[in-house]
């Protein structure tokens, strides 16, 4: 092969390299018995100032109490605090991009008010059924009162095509959501 037909063939494989990676994002991964195991277990015996050990922050927000979706159904029943749903998947640049947001002191703070669950999109089912009212975007986070019950009128007003999504570009919007979530919700009996 000479140097034209080979840097031909390179620049194609090159071209093709992101489309593979985008066509191989909508594949889901078969599910990790042991990774499901342990965070359907339901150990709610740590303090809720400390992330627990089975409900790991996935790199977003390693100082937020981070609860499994049934350790955060329990508590936020119990508290009467609104839960915080946050559906992201370990390819996705725009999730990466959030990562800061969930360190800033301020979202922290705010975080302490709620019941906050991070679901990967690709290992936990209901991130991609429950937790997907209007597509499976990621990234998506929607809140949900006490009882489980979603609060739909909670969106991003930044982005009216995809309510849920919140951008690295969004956190007033998204501390906005947040006190709102508190503040609408119910006290419990």
């Amino acid at each position: 092969m000479d140097s034209a037909s080979s840097a031909w063939l390179a620049r194609c494989l090159a071209a093709s390299v992101p489309l593979l990676l985008v066509a191989g994002c909508n594949r889901t991964p078969p599910p990790d018995a042991t990774t499901d195991a342990a965070q359907n277990s339901g150990d709610s015996t740590a303090a809720h100032a400390e992330p627990l050990e089975h409900a790991p922050s996935n790199g977003y927000g390693s100082k937020i109490a981070w609860r499994t979706l049934e350790q955060a159904k329990t508590s936020s029943k119990a508290s009467g605090k609104p839960m915080m749903v946050f559906v992201h998947a370990s390819w996705c640049g725009r999730c990466k991009e959030l990562r800061p947001i969930f360190d800033d002191p301020e979202l922290i703070e705010a975080s302490g008010s709620l019941v906050m669950v991070n679901l990967d999109h690709d290992k936990q089912e209901e991130a991609r059924t429950t937790f997907a009212p209007d597509g499976n975007y990621v990234p998506r986070i929607m809140f949900f009162d006490s009882s489980g019950a979603r609060i739909s009128d909670i969106v991003n007003p930044r982005s009216p095509q995809f309510p849920l999504y919140y951008s690295h570009g969004s956190k007033r919007e998204l501390l906005a959501a947040m006190q709102r979530a508190t503040e609408d919700s119910p006290t419990p009996p």
